[in-house]
């Protein structure tokens, strides 16, 4: 077990109602990563990006390894489940999260 190890999970919004802070969102993620990178010890990243739905595009890689945010690779789109009353795309058991830790 590697003590020096810190599993990091970044969950940010990109529906739609988003799009107005696409650049923010992107800067913001990039930034947090590089300054994870100055940062002591190692870390995994996963990133969990949803709106109606989830996708996980990074799942528990080393942080030297995860490329930058861009407008092509973090694009906001549709709704957010809230808003749009379909059944919830989440896992009722919150224990599926816990295997990209």
């Amino acid at each position: 077990m590697n003590k020096n190890l810190t599993s990091i999970t970044y969950i940010p919004d990109r529906s739609g109602s988003m799009a107005h802070l696409t650049e923010p969102a992107i800067s913001g993620f990039n930034t947090f990563v590089k300054g994870q990178m100055d940062t002591p010890g190692d870390a995994n990243l996963t990133l969990v990006l949803f709106d109606d739905e989830y996708e996980v595009p990074i799942a528990a890689t080393p942080l030297q390894h995860i490329r930058q945010l861009t407008t092509e690779t973090f694009i906001p789109r549709r709704t957010h489940q809230q808003v749009s009353g379909r059944p919830s795309p989440w896992p009722s058991d919150r224990r599926y999260f816990h295997r990209w830790c």
